[in-house]
């Protein structure tokens, strides 16, 4: 695996962050321990289709490594850990993986590792992700998450509706003007075009706001509950709309949700900040460190040579 070194330059660090060396001889071990997964080998390409796989496998995993450098840094001081039970859990699904604890005890005699070292690699995992909760819950603000939920109303709010649909406004004003509560079902049977409806005196039934059209949508957002509002143009034709019901989840409820759809964006912005502002030196045989995309890329004839000294911290 390991790709021809560049210009004598001998290390003993795969990478080093901020001094901090990521210890080739253990780097290997867990990378061949990795590629040893049998989902790994079904993807696998033959010949140097292969190999070349293989060595973007590892520049993935070196990358993956020098983040979490960045990521252990700043769990150290916020006093965050990675639950054990979620360690646990991700180690059984690998040893499943891998056919059961014979063959997973096997190939990490053949790596050279030992199972608590494994137990790290996948607790630097669920380290990253209790991380990306913290970074996301401190830097996407209240009021950025209250002005996405407005704006998002529709997805929010369940409607029940029934409305009476007509070709032309003037019979539309007449009808709103016409309808009570009382007198609906009768109007929407005699006069709406809407086939599917009138039969049930012009009742949608229970429905989610984002899935009528506009501008319908909103205006079962904005007619009082209990009330009859109208007339509504949209592309069918001109709407009376009774609002029976209206029920909006409120933000609190709803904050989780949109703090999960933020977390990967958020996070990952985060990261590639604080990777930019570290000092990162990436062994040459394994490739260069790009500091705009934050990955350890393949070095190119272009790519400057490295200094002449150590690897070490």
């Amino acid at each position: 695996m390991l790709l021809t070194a560049c210009g004598g330059f001998l290390a003993t660090a795969a990478a080093t962050v901020d001094g901090r060396k990521i210890d080739e001889d253990l780097f290997q071990s867990e990378l061949d321990f990795l590629l040893s997964d049998p989902r790994f080998a079904d993807q696998q390409l033959p010949g140097e289709q292969g190999e070349e796989q293989r060595e973007q496998f590892a520049r993935d995993f070196l990358t993956f490594l020098i983040h979490q450098e960045v990521v252990q840094s700043y769990a150290s001081g916020n006093g965050i850990e990675a639950p054990a039970d979620e360690v646990d859990a991700l180690l059984d699904q690998q040893i499943a993986a891998l056919g059961g604890r014979e063959r997973f005890q096997r190939l990490l005699q053949e790596a050279g590792l030992s199972e608590s070292q494994i137990r790290e690699l996948f607790e630097e995992q669920v380290l990253r992700e209790a991380v990306a909760d913290a970074v996301t819950a401190e830097q996407a603000s209240d009021e950025a998450l209250m002005q996405t939920y407005r704006e998002r109303e529709l997805e929010f709010t369940q409607v029940d509706v029934a409305h009476i649909l007509v070709p032309d406004r003037q019979e539309a004003q007449r009808l709103a003007k016409e309808a009570t509560p009382d007198n609906f079902a009768r109007l929407a049977r005699r006069f709406s075009e809407d086939p599917s409806s009138s039969v049930n005196g012009g009742d949608l039934g229970v429905q989610q706001a984002a899935g009528l059209v506009e501008p319908f949508a909103r205006a079962a957002l904005n007619i009082q509950v209990g009330k009859i509002g109208g007339p509504v143009r949209t592309e069918f034709g001109w709407h009376v709309i009774w609002v029976k019901d209206r029920q909006t989840q409120p933000f609190e409820e709803v904050r989780p949700q949109l703090l999960e759809e933020v977390r990967g964006e958020v996070f990952s912005n985060w990261l590639l900040q604080r990777v930019r502002e570290a000092e990162i030196r990436v062994n040459p045989r394994y490739g260069a460190f790009d500091d705009r995309s934050g990955q350890v890329i393949p070095r190119t004839a272009s790519s400057p040579e490295p200094p002449p000294v150590q690897l070490e911290p």
